[in-house]
């Protein structure tokens, strides 16, 4: 696995527009990646539409003979291809069911053994590897009317056009083309379930009243749906996000209150950093630029919690038990995992003093990008170069070395253990 993984990095063999299982690539590196074209296409006054494709079944439907194929083409040959054909040819596979008979002993039953036909085996280190090889030449690259992401079998789609007409006609087309690629490799994109948003500001006044067919079925419009573990709405604001965050929470809080009634505090901060915090710190860099509000209310919640496991009232402050107990606040957190999840930008990102030679005390701050829309705010670069620039001077120094970075980065967030955003 590791031969064949260095191997593939080497030769450059994945498509960039696929981000599943593969090293420094992750769910939200292809989140944010979508959300910054959103951002791109909303500046520049571009309708968007968004496609969220459901292929049914996929890792069970991969034609083993043209997986074998591919993996010839792509140099996977001699002693490794022959390794490979016989761990995925003539298998088998029996289903195998236990219950308590009449006399209430435990039986097992078994059925015949059947050869597997299909598909590449589910629960294997080398499984989803095989499946991204498979459907490697599927993967588009972006174009200046189309953008697809894939993380493995989850796909999306993102048109544009300087019209909305003019999008809907691209988005009938290319849907068509790329599901009968699909379907050449007997993959099935499944229309009832495969939807698009249609992206635009608030104030837009755009017609959304759409036609956009699959194997002549109408696709379903929506304003939000749930991707990559995010809940993503046409608009951006992130409020169906905000709601099934608190539902998730609240559940939690639930659990962690009993636990701080009957166990230790260790065993509180536990169940906190497993059920909660792994919660709110996913995709907050894109849900917390939203807005103050979306940040205040989960917030609240946060707040419970840390009452919780250090025994407060419920009016009492908790600000001093944040830094006791090392929990960053979500604003904190926000601003953490923005810096660090765009680290390897901080390098590459324009500088003031970039456009002169003048030794001017701001001219290794980082440039904003000119943009006319309130939206833009929230792209991922204006967003680093506003957090960044506000960071001390002793922390900017430590960009050298992401360890160091991240040490010094979340001590300093800690001491000052931020309430809201706008107090960075």
């Amino acid at each position: 696995m590791e031969r064949l993984t260095t191997f593939l990095a080497h030769s450059n063999v994945l498509s960039n527009q696929q981000f599943g299982f593969r090293p420094g690539k992750s769910t939200i590196d292809a989140l944010t990646k979508a959300t910054d074209e959103i951002y791109n296409n909303i500046e520049n006054k571009k309708p968007t539409i968004g496609m969220f494709l459901d292929l049914t079944k996929a890792f069970d439907c991969v034609n083993i003979n043209l997986l074998l194929r591919k993996l010839y083409n792509y140099g996977i040959r001699g002693k490794a291809g022959e390794l490979l054909q016989s761990y995925l040819k003539n298998r088998q596979q029996y289903v195998e069911l236990q219950d308590f008979d009449n006399t209430n002993t435990l039986r097992k039953y078994s059925s015949d053994t059947q050869p597997v036909s299909s598909g590449v085996p589910q629960g294997s280190v080398i499984g989803p590897l095989l499946y991204l090889l498979y459907v490697n030449s599927i993967i588009e690259e972006p174009t200046t009317v189309d953008k697809m992401l894939m993380f493995a079998d989850d796909t999306s789609l993102l048109f544009t056009s300087p019209t909305l007409i003019e999008t809907q006609n691209i988005a009938n087309q290319r849907i068509n083309q790329i599901s009968n690629q699909f379907a050449d490799h007997s993959l099935l994109v499944n229309s009832s379930k495969t939807n698009y948003i249609i992206f635009k500001t608030p104030q837009s006044n755009i017609n959304t009243n759409l036609d956009i067919l699959l194997n002549n079925i109408k696709l379903q419009q929506t304003e939000h749906t749930k991707f990559l573990g995010l809940v993503i709405d046409n608009n951006l604001n992130w409020r169906g996000h905000i709601q099934y965050l608190t539902k998730k929470i609240s559940s939690a809080l639930f659990l962690l209150r009993r636990m701080s009634q009957i166990g230790s505090q260790q065993i509180s901060l536990t169940v906190y950093y497993t059920l909660i915090q792994s919660v709110i710190t996913y995709g907050i860099n894109l849900w917390g630029a939203s807005n103050e509000t979306n940040v205040q209310q989960i917030f609240r919640l946060q707040k419970k919690a840390v009452r919780y496991i250090n025994n407060l009232g419920y009016r009492d402050s908790c600000q001093t038990t944040f830094r006791q107990l090392q929990i960053l606040t979500v604003p904190s957190l926000f601003i953490y995992q923005t810096l660090l999840h765009n680290f390897d930008t901080l390098h590459t990102l324009p500088r003031l003093g970039d456009t002169h030679e003048h030794n001017t005390r701001h001219r290794t701050q980082l440039a904003y990008t000119k943009h006319t829309t309130h939206s833009y705010e929230k792209h991922s670069s204006y967003l680093t170069a506003k957090l960044f620039n506000k960071l001390p001077t002793e922390i900017k120094s430590t960009t050298a070395i992401k360890k160091n970075f991240k040490k010094s980065l979340r001590d300093y967030l800690l001491n000052k253990c931020l309430y809201s955003v706008n107090e960075f």
